[in-house]
């Protein structure tokens, strides 16, 4: 799990896409599609956008800095996972 926050001035998520974009695994270069899938909490509030492929997954927190779990502590223990 590669994860970021939006709202993160030292360690923008961009800078993580690029990453993942540079890494081959699965014999594919970074993600086929780009991450754009919303996701939401146990409670309905939005919660970001994620993306799953070959065992990978990203997820972009909303209302997040670097320190994820200290922001959205409620988002983190729900992170979608692949099935």
């Amino acid at each position: 799990i590669y994860y970021s926050g939006n709202d993160d001035a030292q360690v923008q998520h961009r800078g993580t896409e690029v990453v993942i974009q540079n890494f081959t695994f699965g014999g594919i270069q970074g993600f086929t599609r780009k991450p754009s899938t919303p996701w939401f909490d146990d409670d309905g509030n939005f919660a970001g956008i994620v993306h799953q492929e070959r065992n990978w997954t990203y997820a972009l927190f909303d209302h997040a800095g670097h320190a994820v779990p200290e922001y959205v502590p409620q988002a983190v223990r729900q992170i979608p996972r692949q099935q």
